[in-house]
């Protein structure tokens, strides 16, 4: 495995170890199925508190994680033998295209295994030669650019960026549950319960046109939908509710449409979610207080 993308998750590794194995075999089998579906082919080895992808299509596999829930961040990386003398000859040719001389770097060493050097012992030999190679000036507290290496037992693994995730837990760890979506606000409540690991079905109110803003985010779980028809949209959700066993019906309702909770409670027959609920008076507030200092002023 010469180049790899290390794949990093954050509150899964909080949960108990039974959980936690669980939630790292969805993660991986999300991962699995997305790649599958895009014909690339791939390896994944698994270590503690990592996942490794080796494949040849580094950015159309980035474009997939970017979209897996459970995932906070990953880095493609060049792999080389825990030796400082391959360690050091492989970073000096990474930022012999990464760096340029007028730029500012630092090197950040995490080790994990007992090695017969420290992480202080990489930092300041890596840096040193690439400096010479490059010219480019260090700067521990704020550099330009960053060579990251991550040493696990007899692998170190080398990269210059960390791109982000959704974060959260891996799509299909929680129950499922209905997401109303009426209007724009719809797709924001339901893929914030998406990123909990809920598996949703989305219940449309109208135009469906953009219904493949939620799609691409169904990775792992299977994509399928309703549309409201009846009058009575409350009947019709408690009989799609009954139909699919949902534990939930997420709304986008807002702190602002208080008055309407208590007829939703009583005519939906399940728990009903309002991820929005403080997310738009939030908005408003801080809008207002930005308002009024200008008037003060």
């Amino acid at each position: 495995m010469k180049n790899a993308i290390l794949v990093r998750y954050g509150e899964i590794a909080l949960k108990s170890d039974h959980v936690r194995r669980r939630f790292e075999k969805r993660l991986i089998n999300n991962i699995k199925s997305g790649l599958r579906e895009n014909k690339i082919e791939f390896k994944i080895e698994k270590e503690w508190g990592r996942i490794f992808i080796s494949s040849e299509k580094i950015q159309k596999t980035s474009k997939i994680l970017k979209r897996i829930f459970g995932i906070v961040s990953f880095s493609p990386c060049r792999v080389t033998d825990a030796e400082i003398g391959k360690i050091s000859r492989l970073s000096v040719d990474i930022a012999k295209k990464t760096l340029k001389q007028k730029d500012t770097f630092a090197v950040k060493t995490r080790r994990i295994g007992k090695h017969s050097f420290t992480s202080n012992d990489i930092n300041e030999k890596i840096g040193s030669a690439i400096q010479k190679k490059t010219r480019a000036r260090v700067n521990l507290s704020k550099p330009k650019k960053t060579i990251f290496i991550e040493i696990r037992d007899k692998k170190a693994y080398i990269y210059t960026q960390k791109i982000s995730g959704p974060g959260g837990f891996p799509l299909g760890t929680q129950k499922r549950v209905l997401g109303l979506i009426e209007n724009k606000d719809g797709f924001l409540a339901s893929w914030f319960v998406m990123k909990r690991g809920c598996c949703i079905i989305p219940v449309f109110s109208g135009n469906i046109k953009n219904k493949n803003m939620l799609k691409k985010w169904f990775i792992g779980v299977p994509f399928r939908y309703y549309i409201l028809k009846s009058k009575d949209k409350y009947k019709e959700l408690n009989r799609i509710i009954e139909k699919e066993n949902a534990m939930g019906l997420v709304t986008a309702d807002s702190i602002k449409e208080i008055k309407k909770f208590k007829t939703v409670k009583q005519k939906i027959r399940v728990p009903v979610f309002r991820p929005l609920i403080g997310y738009f008076f939030n908005y408003k507030s801080n809008n207002n207080h930005g308002k009024s200092n200008k008037n003060n002023k």
